[in-house]
């Protein structure tokens, strides 16, 4: 359905177009940077950073105790190396636990 209306001839206008986001700017400065919105804003960061690090941690520890597992079993094969055990196995052995 087709209406018969008048396009304002400032719409397109850049200087309207930059007075409107001017005017959307102010009303989130006004709304943001009150007391309220600084403390909204500090409560919702410091959650969002808690709960990362929450999230993080059992990664980070795995990662921690396979490292631990792996420092072990290269010092294992270097110590079978140091006895005389070297064979290609051990030699394969200990290429594959440094590689990872």
């Amino acid at each position: 359905m087709k209406t018969d209306t008048v396009q304002d001839p400032k719409r397109n206008e850049p200087d309207n177009w930059i007075g409107q986001l001017s005017r959307v700017l102010e009303g989130i400065k006004r709304h943001l940077f009150c007391e309220e919105g600084v403390a909204l804003f500090v409560k919702e960061t410091g959650r969002l950073l808690a709960e990362r690090n929450r999230q993080g941690r059992p990664a980070l520890e795995r990662m921690q105790q396979r490292l631990t597992e792996m420092d072990r079993e290269i010092a294992n094969i270097m110590t079978a190396i140091k006895q005389g055990l070297l064979t290609v196995s051990t030699k394969v052995e200990l290429e594959k636990a440094e590689a990872e």
